[in-house]
């Protein structure tokens, strides 16, 4: 199962990134929970699968539900996901005018982040394509529409979360660590945030 975090951090744009707010006025809920489909993994060198969590995993497919930006972001998250192209990725948190999150303190290099997690051993690019796999749903905060996975992260306490949607997170999280949510009185997993224009917010865990 995947741990929970260490400490995460915000980043300016200017250096790489930042955070946008944590708090929701709710929003509609999104596509449902899918079943992965065609992986693209399996042409990758047999060196980039060993050391790629994600490589093996399969894409997640489209949601016609979202808004053409959002889908078309979220295509290229999971392309560069699924090869561990930690440099793109960092390019596309670093695109359009918003600014990205993938950490709440200590780190300035996206990219060397999330290769150091895989490094020790964290699956962090299979988690991404997985969180991406999970119902989404729709928010606002200080006027911004975002798009967030999974849904849970969109209610502002853990038990305005539906039964369904707490469900789909046992696919990421212990019992234990799913209790330790329930403590903390709301989701604090890793959770993905796209603007409706497309930009991507944050990939992140903690509070």
């Amino acid at each position: 199962m995947r741990r929970l975090p260490a400490a995460p951090i915000a980043l300016p744009l200017a250096l790489v990134l930042g955070l946008t707010g944590c708090g929701d006025d709710g929003g509609d809920a999104g596509g449902d929970p899918t079943t992965t489909s065609s992986s693209t993994s399996s042409t990758l060198d047999p060196k980039v699968r060993e050391d790629c969590s994600a490589a093996l995993v399969d894409t997640p497919p489209p949601d016609p539900d979202l808004p053409a930006a959002v889908q078309a972001t979220r295509a290229e998250i999971l392309e560069a996901a699924l090869a561990c192209d930690y440099d793109r990725l960092a390019e596309i948190g670093e695109e359009g005018d918003s600014t990205f999150t993938v950490s709440f303190g200590g780190e300035d290099d996206p990219a060397a982040f999330w290769r150091r997690l895989e490094a020790e051993g964290e699956p962090v690019m299979e988690t991404l394509v997985d969180v991406f796999a999970m119902t989404w749903r729709e928010r606002d905060v200080e006027g911004t529409t975002q798009y967030v996975w999974p849904a849970a992260y969109a209610y502002d306490t853990w038990t305005q979360i539906p039964e369904g949607e707490r469900e789909q997170l046992e696919a990421l999280y212990s019992d234990d660590e799913l209790d330790q949510f329930e403590q903390f009185g709301s989701y604090i997993g890793w959770r993905v945030g796209i603007t409706a224009e497309g930009d991507w917010l944050f990939f992140v865990e903690g509070d």
